[in-house]
């Protein structure tokens, strides 16, 4: 943010951090666009065997996305709180803070806010399709008992945490010590950008003096 001649100050973006299937970072994506390049859609692995075999998908690139996130999340118990959305959600926010860092040094921490929008939470089709399996009665109907006493037990106790649509922004204030103003607008994509009006709304007010704002699907 900086003053300009009217009385609301004038709100810039001064860092940006994209992960897409085209590429890993804002920089890879541009490059891949000015090429031509498409998405083409495949089937999607995790699928096969199931009803919806054969659906297409776009899946972000094949790079390591565990050593990246290993590179800036050093406490490995927070790693396992980190969905495949807070992970991309984390490398993005930490590429645009980066990009940013020359124009936000000296803020403190509460005055620094988060916004977010976020689509449906997804986790582990694997380990949903164990839970959901043995919470079949023998007819193949869902069984709240069996649920509670044979599904729950198969899935790994932090499983809950990575359906959490808000543990993308959780995640990212956590590692970058974002202390001020937050807000999470979901489901579905266009919720993103009653995210950034928000965060351009609580910039010109006065509330926060640096918006990070989370686009997660």
């Amino acid at each position: 943010m900086r003053p300009n001649s009217s009385d609301a100050p004038e709100v810039v973006i001064t860092g940006a951090g994209v992960v897409t299937c085209l590429g890993a970072s804002r920089t890879a994506t541009l490059d891949a666009l000015r090429r031509g390049e498409r998405v083409r859609g495949a089937p999607l692995p995790c699928l096969a065997g199931t009803p919806h075999a054969g659906c297409l998908g776009a899946q972000e690139p094949e790079w390591d996305v565990a050593a990246h996130v290993a590179a800036h999340v050093a406490d490995r118990r927070m790693r396992k709180f980190m969905s495949r959305h807070a992970e991309l959600a984390a490398i993005a926010a930490r590429q645009a803070l980066a990009e940013a860092d020359s124009q936000g040094r000296g803020i403190p921490a509460d005055r620094v806010g988060l916004y977010a929008g976020v689509g449906l939470a997804a986790t582990d089709l694997r380990s949903s399709a164990d839970l959901l399996r043995n919470s079949l009665d023998s007819a193949g109907d869902f069984n709240l008992e069996r649920f509670a006493h044979s599904g729950l037990p198969t899935i790994h106790p932090l499983w809950s945490f990575h359906t959490l649509p808000n543990m993308p922004a959780c995640i990212v204030s956590v590692l970058e010590g974002i202390q001020g103003d937050n807000a999470i607008y979901s489901p579905w994509e266009d919720q993103t950008a009653f995210a950034l009006l928000e965060a351009a709304h609580a910039l010109e007010r006065g509330d926060i003096d640096r918006a990070v704002v989370v686009a997660s699907d």
